[in-house]
Order: structure tokens, then sequence, then C-alpha cells
């Protein structure tokens, strides 16, 4: 069990080689993930996998196969030609981009739809050459790849003031939580409140700038109603609709922001 020092993420990782070091063998020691973009579409992800040279001489790595398996099931396979030499008596590193696209995910893992992130496992073999042998090197390594989601919210108190056919002032206390498995950046999140088909014009809204992975945080909306239906409604001491409220701005992670996409 490994578990990669500095991950926002606190995310476990695992490591198993096949096969076995031998003297003047090449091994894997290590494969060490890391995120580099997440948006609404997908994530990408580098899978930096170190090999240890045993030779006095640099080896060449031509080419790599590799395959991610998700519920056990292979998602995607590839081959890819590598540009990499491992350096003399030294542990080097090979790169691996990877994308894992939601929508090839929803489509082919239905029961995955509403999950915070998702287990997978890499699998790959690799060629390398050096002084006129070859050497077949095998990988496998488990971990999660997260999936990015808006925050959820849930309205507290609603209160109405100054009610009037001209206007009413609001006031909305709610809950925001965050789905994620990483913290959301909320400093850059506009947001913008109706009910029904009458929006709240003025108004402001005071939230913490982050909310930790999982954990939830409260926000004060004001502002100026003046939508006659609703108002009429306010006067005669009907209910009105249900708020609704709309995230504008960017939401930022641990990989950069984010523009806000609604559903």
């Amino acid at each position: 069990m490994v578990r990669i020092n500095g991950c926002a993420l606190g995310i476990t990782w695992v490591l198993a080689v096949s096969g076995c070091a031998t003297l003047n063998r090449p091994t894997v020691r290590e494969v060490t993930p890391h995120i580099t973009r997440i948006d609404w579409e997908g994530v990408n992800m580098v899978l930096d996998v170190q090999v240890e040279n045993p030779y006095s001489v640099r080896l060449h790595v031509p080419r790599f196969n590799y395959a991610i398996d998700i519920e056990d099931r292979e998602f995607f396979a590839s081959q890819t030609e590598v540009a990499a030499d491992l350096p003399a008596r030294q542990v080097g590193t090979i790169a691996l981009p990877v994308r894992f696209a939601y929508s090839q995910l929803w489509q082919t893992y239905e029961a995955l739809a509403d999950v915070p992130e998702v287990d997978y496992r890499f699998r790959a073999d690799f060629l390398v050459t050096a002084l006129d042998r070859k050497h077949d090197l095998s990988v496998s390594h488990a971990g999660t790849v997260p999936v990015l989601r808006l925050p959820k919210i849930s309205f507290d108190s609603v209160d109405f003031t100054d009610v009037s056919m001209t206007g009413a002032r609001m006031t909305i206390e709610a809950t925001l939580h965050n789905p994620n498995v990483f913290p959301l950046g909320l400093g850059e999140v506009g947001y913008h409140l109706s009910f029904g088909n009458a929006p709240v014009g003025g108004l402001t809204a005071t939230t913490g700038d982050v909310i930790g992975a999982g954990d939830s945080g409260k926000i004060v909306m004001a502002g100026q109603l003046t939508g006659y239906e609703v108002l009429a409604r306010l006067l005669a001491g009907r209910s009105v609709d249900r708020p609704r409220l709309v995230f504008t701005g960017r939401l930022e992670t641990p990989w950069g922001s984010v523009p806000v996409k609604n559903p």
C-alpha cells in the first residue's frame, strides 16, 4: 500500500509489480499518478513509471502497451511510442498521459454516474533494449480518479420584509455542500437567484472562500424582489415558488479553475 505524498485528495494508491528483480535486469520500482487537469468532460492524468536501469549504458524504451480496467472490465487499451531513455545505473521515469472522459465512463458504466470518484486499474507492458538484449516488463497499478460535481444547495430559511406591490426585501440562509473528494474554492463564484420567473435584483452573497472535500458551508443571500406575481402572493399570505439558485463564474480546484456549468 503506497500513499502518495502531497496529494490533496488523500488518495491511497496500490502498486503491484509482476516478476522479481534479478541481476542485470531492469525493474519497475514505483508508479506515481499526477492529475494535471479536471473539467466537466473528464480528468487528465500522467502516470510516472519509475524503472531502475542496472546497466552501465542508457536503456532505450521503444514502445509501451497499456490498458485501463474499471469494474474489472477493460475500459480502453492503447499502444504508444515512447521517446524515453533510462539513465545508466539510475532510476529513470517514463511519463504516460491518460484521459478519463466522463461521457465514455457513464455510457459504459451507468451505475457509476453519481459516484464522487471511480476506481481504476492501470496495466502496462513495455520493451526495454540494451546490449542487444530485450526485456519485457509489466506493471499494474490501482487507484481512483475524481469526478467533478457542482456544490449542492439546501435552503434553510427564506424571509421577506417590507413587502408592498412595488417590491420586497429578501434574505435567504442556505447550506452549500461540496460533494467532491477535493476542496472547492468559491472566491470567483457568482450567484443568480430567482423565484419562479421573478429574479432577485441587487443580490449579495456571503460565504466562505473554500469548502473542504465532503464538507458544507453556510451562505447568506440578500436582495430585492420586484416580480408582481410573487409580491401578490406574499401580500395575500400565499406560498411562493421554491427559490432557484444558478452558479456563475469559476470554481477553483486543486488543478486549476473551471468555468461553472449548471445542469
